[in-house]
Protein backbone atom coordinates (compact mmCIF):
# COMPACT_ATOMS: atom_id res chain seq x y z
CA UNK A 1 0.00 0.00 0.00
CA UNK A 2 1.20 3.59 -1.14
CA UNK A 3 2.23 5.69 2.37
CA UNK A 4 2.42 8.83 0.32
CA UNK A 5 -0.92 8.56 -1.73
CA UNK A 6 -2.98 12.10 -0.49
CA UNK A 7 1.25 13.86 -1.52
CA UNK A 8 0.45 12.05 -5.01
CA UNK A 9 -2.79 13.71 -5.17
CA UNK A 10 -2.18 17.12 -4.57
CA UNK A 11 0.86 17.05 -6.98
CA UNK A 12 -1.29 15.66 -9.55
CA UNK A 13 -4.01 18.43 -8.77
CA UNK A 14 -6.43 15.13 -8.06
CA UNK A 15 -9.03 15.54 -4.88
CA UNK A 16 -8.31 13.38 -2.26
CA UNK A 17 -9.03 9.87 -2.51
CA UNK A 18 -8.86 9.60 -6.15
CA UNK A 19 -6.49 7.52 -6.01
CA UNK A 20 -7.27 5.14 -3.63
CA UNK A 21 -10.42 4.54 -4.86
CA UNK A 22 -9.07 3.61 -8.28
CA UNK A 23 -6.46 1.22 -6.81
CA UNK A 24 -9.33 -0.46 -4.58
CA UNK A 25 -11.57 -0.98 -7.39
CA UNK A 26 -11.80 -4.07 -9.18
CA UNK A 27 -12.42 -2.74 -12.54
CA UNK A 28 -10.61 -0.54 -14.77
CA UNK A 29 -10.05 2.68 -13.46
CA UNK A 30 -9.09 5.55 -15.75
CA UNK A 31 -7.93 8.37 -13.66
CA UNK A 32 -8.30 12.23 -15.74
CA UNK A 33 -5.32 14.37 -14.64
CA UNK A 34 -6.53 18.00 -14.69
CA UNK A 35 -4.98 19.92 -17.35
CA UNK A 36 -4.13 24.14 -17.55
CA UNK A 37 -2.03 23.66 -13.83
CA UNK A 38 1.44 23.86 -12.78
CA UNK A 39 2.41 22.14 -9.06
CA UNK A 40 5.52 22.92 -7.46
CA UNK A 41 7.44 20.31 -6.60
CA UNK A 42 8.72 21.09 -3.17
CA UNK A 43 5.82 23.22 -1.99
CA UNK A 44 3.14 21.22 -4.24
CA UNK A 45 1.24 24.55 -4.08
CA UNK A 46 -1.02 24.26 -7.66
CA UNK A 47 -1.40 27.45 -9.39
CA UNK A 48 -3.12 28.15 -12.75
CA UNK A 49 -1.00 28.07 -15.66
CA UNK A 50 -1.96 31.92 -15.95
CA UNK A 51 -0.69 32.40 -12.66
CA UNK A 52 2.70 30.59 -13.06
CA UNK A 53 3.31 32.26 -16.14
CA UNK A 54 2.88 35.87 -14.61
CA UNK A 55 5.19 34.51 -12.19
CA UNK A 56 7.77 33.66 -14.44
CA UNK A 57 7.53 36.28 -16.53
CA UNK A 58 7.89 39.19 -13.43
CA UNK A 59 10.97 37.42 -12.34
CA UNK A 60 12.48 37.49 -15.30
CA UNK A 61 11.74 41.43 -15.43
CA UNK A 62 13.54 41.83 -12.22
CA UNK A 63 16.25 40.08 -13.30
CA UNK A 64 16.97 41.72 -16.46
CA UNK A 65 17.26 44.81 -14.44
CA UNK A 66 19.25 43.40 -11.94
CA UNK A 67 21.58 42.22 -14.13
CA UNK A 68 22.18 45.60 -15.59
CA UNK A 69 23.00 46.88 -12.90
CA UNK A 70 25.21 44.61 -11.52
CA UNK A 71 27.07 44.49 -15.36
CA UNK A 72 27.37 48.61 -14.35
CA UNK A 73 28.51 48.49 -11.48
CA UNK A 74 31.28 45.69 -12.56
CA UNK A 75 32.85 47.79 -14.94
CA UNK A 76 32.56 51.31 -13.06
CA UNK A 77 35.11 49.08 -10.02
CA UNK A 78 37.09 47.72 -12.65
CA UNK A 79 37.76 50.73 -14.56
CA UNK A 80 37.98 53.05 -11.65
CA UNK A 81 34.52 55.20 -12.91
CA UNK A 82 33.41 57.93 -10.55
CA UNK A 83 29.68 58.61 -11.13
CA UNK A 84 26.12 58.74 -9.47
CA UNK A 85 23.41 55.82 -10.38
CA UNK A 86 23.53 52.40 -12.27
CA UNK A 87 22.49 53.18 -15.76
CA UNK A 88 23.99 52.45 -19.23
CA UNK A 89 23.69 56.24 -19.90
CA UNK A 90 25.42 57.46 -17.30
CA UNK A 91 28.54 54.84 -17.50
CA UNK A 92 28.94 55.68 -21.24
CA UNK A 93 29.34 59.67 -20.07
CA UNK A 94 31.70 58.62 -17.48
CA UNK A 95 34.04 56.74 -19.59
CA UNK A 96 34.11 59.47 -21.78
CA UNK A 97 34.98 62.01 -19.84
CA UNK A 98 37.72 59.28 -18.56
CA UNK A 99 39.06 58.73 -21.89
CA UNK A 100 39.45 62.28 -22.79
CA UNK A 101 41.58 62.85 -19.33
CA UNK A 102 43.61 60.35 -19.41
CA UNK A 103 44.53 61.32 -23.05
CA UNK A 104 45.63 64.53 -21.41
CA UNK A 105 43.97 67.18 -24.01
CA UNK A 106 44.65 70.70 -23.93
CA UNK A 107 43.40 73.34 -26.05
CA UNK A 108 45.35 75.87 -26.60
CA UNK A 109 44.50 79.35 -24.37
CA UNK A 110 42.36 81.17 -26.65
CA UNK A 111 40.37 78.39 -27.42
CA UNK A 112 39.96 77.82 -23.43
CA UNK A 113 39.00 81.38 -23.03
CA UNK A 114 35.97 80.56 -25.64
CA UNK A 115 35.33 77.30 -23.23
CA UNK A 116 34.99 79.70 -19.79
CA UNK A 117 32.78 81.67 -21.73
CA UNK A 118 29.91 79.08 -23.07
CA UNK A 119 30.50 77.25 -19.84
CA UNK A 120 29.47 80.18 -18.05
CA UNK A 121 25.92 80.96 -20.15
CA UNK A 122 25.73 77.40 -19.85
CA UNK A 123 25.52 77.29 -16.18
CA UNK A 124 23.39 80.62 -16.29
CA UNK A 125 21.06 79.36 -18.82
CA UNK A 126 21.09 75.80 -17.14
CA UNK A 127 20.11 77.88 -14.07
CA UNK A 128 17.42 79.99 -15.17
CA UNK A 129 16.07 76.51 -16.58
CA UNK A 130 16.30 74.88 -13.28
CA UNK A 131 13.52 77.47 -11.28
CA UNK A 132 11.45 77.12 -14.25
CA UNK A 133 11.23 73.32 -14.40
CA UNK A 134 11.19 73.47 -10.41
CA UNK A 135 8.00 75.02 -10.66
CA UNK A 136 6.72 73.37 -13.02
CA UNK A 137 7.22 70.07 -11.80
CA UNK A 138 5.87 71.93 -8.42
CA UNK A 139 2.42 72.19 -9.96
CA UNK A 140 2.20 69.31 -11.77
CA UNK A 141 3.12 67.10 -8.81
CA UNK A 142 0.30 69.34 -6.94
CA UNK A 143 -1.73 68.13 -9.88
CA UNK A 144 -0.88 64.70 -9.46
CA UNK A 145 -1.45 64.51 -5.64
CA UNK A 146 -4.97 66.14 -6.26
CA UNK A 147 -5.68 62.71 -8.70
CA UNK A 148 -4.25 60.30 -6.41
CA UNK A 149 -6.13 61.63 -3.54
CA UNK A 150 -9.21 61.36 -5.23
CA UNK A 151 -8.78 58.06 -5.94
CA UNK A 152 -7.80 56.88 -2.49
CA UNK A 153 -10.87 58.64 -1.46
CA UNK A 154 -12.91 56.87 -3.52
CA UNK A 155 -11.88 53.52 -1.90
CA UNK A 156 -13.23 54.89 1.27
CA UNK A 157 -16.67 53.74 1.70
CA UNK A 158 -17.25 52.98 4.74
CA UNK A 159 -18.31 54.45 8.22
CA UNK A 160 -15.17 55.10 10.28
CA UNK A 161 -14.39 56.74 13.80
CA UNK A 162 -12.03 59.42 11.43
CA UNK A 163 -12.91 61.87 9.02
CA UNK A 164 -11.68 60.97 5.55
CA UNK A 165 -9.29 63.76 5.59
CA UNK A 166 -7.47 62.52 8.59
CA UNK A 167 -7.71 59.36 7.28
CA UNK A 168 -5.95 60.54 4.25
CA UNK A 169 -3.21 62.29 5.80
CA UNK A 170 -2.54 59.28 7.51
CA UNK A 171 -2.82 56.76 4.67
CA UNK A 172 -0.11 59.47 3.05
CA UNK A 173 2.32 58.79 5.22
CA UNK A 174 2.49 55.30 5.05
CA UNK A 175 1.89 54.59 1.22
CA UNK A 176 2.61 56.59 -2.15
CA UNK A 177 1.30 56.03 -5.41
CA UNK A 178 3.43 55.93 -8.87
CA UNK A 179 2.16 55.40 -12.28
CA UNK A 180 4.29 52.47 -13.83
CA UNK A 181 4.41 51.38 -17.71
CA UNK A 182 0.31 52.96 -17.82
CA UNK A 183 -0.37 50.94 -14.52
CA UNK A 184 -0.74 52.61 -10.84
CA UNK A 185 0.73 51.31 -8.39
CA UNK A 186 1.39 51.40 -4.60
CA UNK A 187 4.47 51.62 -2.72
CA UNK A 188 4.99 50.88 0.86
CA UNK A 189 8.56 52.03 2.37
CA UNK A 190 9.73 53.02 -1.10
CA UNK A 191 9.09 49.42 -2.70
CA UNK A 192 6.24 48.60 -4.50
CA UNK A 193 3.10 46.32 -2.36
CA UNK A 194 2.99 42.94 -4.89
CA UNK A 195 1.15 39.42 -4.02
CA UNK A 196 2.49 36.06 -4.12
CA UNK A 197 2.82 36.49 -7.58
CA UNK A 198 4.56 39.32 -7.79
CA UNK A 199 2.02 41.08 -9.69
CA UNK A 200 1.23 44.92 -8.34
CA UNK A 201 -1.38 45.01 -5.43
CA UNK A 202 -4.35 47.09 -6.42
CA UNK A 203 -4.75 50.64 -4.14
CA UNK A 204 -8.66 49.09 -3.89
CA UNK A 205 -7.55 46.35 -1.79
CA UNK A 206 -4.38 48.17 0.00
CA UNK A 207 -7.11 51.08 0.73
CA UNK A 208 -9.26 47.95 1.83
CA UNK A 209 -7.13 47.10 4.42
CA UNK A 210 -5.88 50.24 5.44
CA UNK A 211 -9.09 51.48 6.66
CA UNK A 212 -10.14 48.21 8.86
CA UNK A 213 -8.85 49.38 11.74
CA UNK A 214 -10.73 52.77 11.53
CA UNK A 215 -14.12 51.15 11.11
CA UNK A 216 -16.86 52.29 13.34
CA UNK A 217 -18.48 50.09 15.83
CA UNK A 218 -22.08 50.52 16.73
CA UNK A 219 -22.23 52.10 20.40
CA UNK A 220 -21.90 49.14 22.71
CA UNK A 221 -19.56 47.41 20.27
CA UNK A 222 -16.31 45.55 21.92
CA UNK A 223 -14.69 45.66 18.63
CA UNK A 224 -11.91 47.98 17.29
CA UNK A 225 -13.15 51.32 18.41
CA UNK A 226 -14.89 50.55 21.59
CA UNK A 227 -13.73 52.10 24.84
CA UNK A 228 -10.57 50.68 25.60
CA UNK A 229 -10.21 47.58 23.39
CA UNK A 230 -9.68 46.59 19.64
CA UNK A 231 -7.08 48.59 17.36
CA UNK A 232 -9.58 51.09 16.07
CA UNK A 233 -8.83 54.58 15.51
CA UNK A 234 -10.49 55.08 19.56
CA UNK A 235 -7.83 53.00 20.92
CA UNK A 236 -4.44 54.91 21.91
CA UNK A 237 -1.87 52.11 21.08
CA UNK A 238 -3.89 52.64 17.50
CA UNK A 239 -3.54 56.31 17.65
CA UNK A 240 0.31 56.09 19.23
CA UNK A 241 0.94 54.00 16.19
CA UNK A 242 0.21 56.63 13.48
CA UNK A 243 1.50 59.27 14.81
CA UNK A 244 5.15 57.43 15.19
CA UNK A 245 4.40 56.86 11.30
CA UNK A 246 3.57 60.61 10.56
CA UNK A 247 6.86 61.22 12.68
CA UNK A 248 5.31 62.57 15.62
CA UNK A 249 7.08 61.20 18.63
CA UNK A 250 5.19 60.84 21.91
CA UNK A 251 5.28 63.78 24.06
CA UNK A 252 6.12 66.45 21.22
CA UNK A 253 4.77 69.29 20.00
CA UNK A 254 2.99 67.94 17.34
CA UNK A 255 1.88 64.93 18.91
CA UNK A 256 -0.30 66.55 21.71
CA UNK A 257 -1.71 68.56 18.59
CA UNK A 258 -3.23 65.41 17.26
CA UNK A 259 -4.03 63.98 20.70
CA UNK A 260 -5.96 67.10 21.87
CA UNK A 261 -7.97 67.28 18.53
CA UNK A 262 -8.21 63.21 18.70
CA UNK A 263 -9.64 64.03 22.12
CA UNK A 264 -12.20 66.53 21.42
CA UNK A 265 -14.25 65.08 18.67
CA UNK A 266 -14.19 61.70 20.74
CA UNK A 267 -12.14 59.86 18.06
CA UNK A 268 -10.01 58.73 20.95
CA UNK A 269 -10.98 57.45 23.80
CA UNK A 270 -8.36 56.95 27.37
Amino acid sequence: MLENIKEIETGLGLTEGTLKDAIASDEAVKVDIPKGKFVDTETHVIKSNEDHETFVSNIKTESKVAGVEMAVKEFKRENNLEFEGKSIENLIKASNTKALADANIEPNEKIKGYLVDIESLQTSNKALKGDLQLEVNKGAMRDVQIVNDKSILSHMKGEYNLSGDRMLGIFNTEYSLKNENGVQVVLKGGEIMKDENRSPITLESVVDGFTKEFIKIPEGGTGAGSEGGGTGGGNLAAFNKRQVAAGNNEGSEAYMKEYNLAISDKTLVV
